[in-house]
């Protein structure tokens, strides 16, 4: 009886699929823990979110060299909740929208769109981790 054995080789290592967190890499190193993240100019490094970039996960740690490894959780993708700063005051139950510097804040009762990413577990103030669900970013218009 002859058998035939296919090696099989991924021609794209960063292809697959993982549990938990991704590894990505920061450009410039200017990563905080606990902030949102987008894409950097690949799928290879990851940059703090500003208030108009889409973002799609948490950065785990801090980075402060350039080329430094991260971990990122995706938004939405995980078993588990997150840990996330906030720019401004949040109570438990609040929805929260992307704000400047990767933080998230308390869906605000002002006239706007807004890029909605979860809902807070647990209440913080300014710059203070609080615990969230996380969403795969929506927007949301908010009207008198």
């Amino acid at each position: 009886m002859k058998t035939h054995t296919k090696i099989m080789a991924n021609i794209r290592p960063s292809l697959g699929v993982h549990e938990g967190s991704l590894t990505k890499r920061s450009k410039l190193g200017a990563l905080k823990a606990h902030t949102l993240v987008c894409f950097d100019s690949d799928e290879h490094y990851v940059k703090t979110c500003g208030a108009d970039d889409t973002p799609w996960g948490i950065c785990l740690n801090d980075a402060t060299e350039k080329e430094a490894l991260v971990s990122i959780q995706p938004l939405a993708a995980c078993a588990r909740t997150a840990n996330i700063l906030v720019s401004g005051n949040v109570q438990a139950g609040q929805l929260l929208c992307q704000d400047a510097d990767g933080k998230v804040k308390a869906l605000p009762t002002d006239e706007g769109v807004y890029n909605i990413v979860g809902l807070a577990l647990t209440q913080g103030a300014a710059n203070e981790c609080i615990e969230a669900l996380t969403a795969l970013p929506y927007e949301m218009e908010v009207t008198e």
